[in-house]
């Protein structure tokens, strides 16, 4: 009799497990998680990585935490959708707001994270940006994210990854504008030197010289151009290698410069006449440069020459001299009518 009832507590026992587990189980969330992120970066690109996360039911899942993993040279410059918490070396986990429901409820059982990774610049010690010796190649590190949370029911926390981002070239390009007196005339000719220089590493494609400023209360005369680029008077560029339409804005287009080479051109204008209550204006070349690349070091992008410009003048005229001697000739015929007298 021991024996059977010592048996039946133990079946008890046993059954009161199973139904436990079997609760517990039935109170779980079933979730999973996709991750998508950009096919390339560069140096000094913020990207955004986007987690989904879904809850499958059949409860509502709690105190749900996505933590993210990025590579050394990366850093976390933002998020929505989370609530950072502390990170821990390139990991940082962020708590999902308000849970994720189930199918069919109050809420959507979906919820959208995203992250905005950055791959800066490297700097100096003296903070000016460290441009790479080599043209980048290759693939930018994983970047992963794990999905945990206090009422799940998947056996290993959810995990997706992005991987294979690749690494696009950048080219540092410097510009130069020289040649602009520091004063001169109405009716002079200007003479200005626009030199454009590759600094690597990668080759420079669809590179575009524009002026930034024009001019300011004069008109300026087109001479002519020589050099690597010919100016129209419209302010178009075209070269034997990319030969485009004239422009209407003051672009100069090439097609590519390769590393450590440079190219020039020449444009002479006429200085036109200003507006007759101006004694003094100037005149502002300001270039700068860009490229299909992005530069790594843009303190070297611009460059401005200025030229303050005179008004002319020619001198009295007899007119102009009219009233004052007509003044003057009238106190003289009084002065000799005062001795007579």
């Amino acid at each position: 009799m021991r024996l059977w009832n010592h048996i039946g507590r133990m079946v008890g026992v046993a059954v009161f497990g199973v139904l436990a587990a079997s609760s517990a189980l039935a109170q779980n969330a079933d979730l999973s998680v996709t991750f998508t992120g950009p096919a390339d970066i560069s140096l000094g690109d913020t990207k955004a990585f986007t987690a989904k996360i879904t809850n499958a039911g059949p409860n509502a899942a709690t105190g749900v935490v996505i933590t993210v993993t990025i590579p050394a040279d990366t850093q976390l410059a933002g998020v929505s959708g989370c609530t950072l918490g502390t990170p821990s070396g390139q990991s940082t986990p962020c708590t999902v707001d308000d849970g994720i429901d189930v199918p069919g409820g109050l809420t959507s059982n979906v919820k959208t994270v995203t992250f905005q990774i950055a791959y800066p610049v490297p700097l100096d010690a003296q903070q000016n940006p460290i441009v790479p010796a080599t043209c980048p190649s290759g693939t930018l590190g994983d970047v992963t994210v794990v999905v945990s949370s206090t009422t799940t029911s998947t056996p290993t926390n959810p995990t997706a990854t992005v991987t294979g981002i690749a690494l696009d070239p950048v080219t540092d390009l410097g510009i130069v504008v020289s040649g602009a007196p520091a004063t001169a005339n109405v009716g002079d000719a200007l003479a200005y030197t626009v030199t454009v220089t590759n600094n690597g590493p990668c080759q420079a494609t669809n590179v575009v010289v524009t002026d930034t400023d024009g001019v300011t209360n004069l008109s300026l005369g087109f001479v002519k151009s020589t050099g690597d680029c010919v100016v129209d008077p419209l302010g178009g560029c075209t070269t034997a290698a990319a030969p485009p339409a004239p422009s209407s804005g003051n672009s100069a287009k090439f097609a590519a410069l390769d590393v450590g080479a440079s190219l020039s051109f020449q444009s002479t204008y006429v200085i036109g006449a200003q507006p007759a209550d101006l004694t003094q204006t100037r005149i502002d070349f300001n270039m700068d440069v860009s490229a299909d690349q992005s530069d790594p070091d843009p303190s070297n992008n611009a460059s401005l020459a200025s030229t303050m410009v005179k008004q002319s003048t020619s001198g009295c005229s007899s007119a102009g001299l009219g009233t004052p001697l007509a003044l003057l000739g009238l106190i003289a015929l009084f002065a000799r009518r005062r001795r007579t007298t």
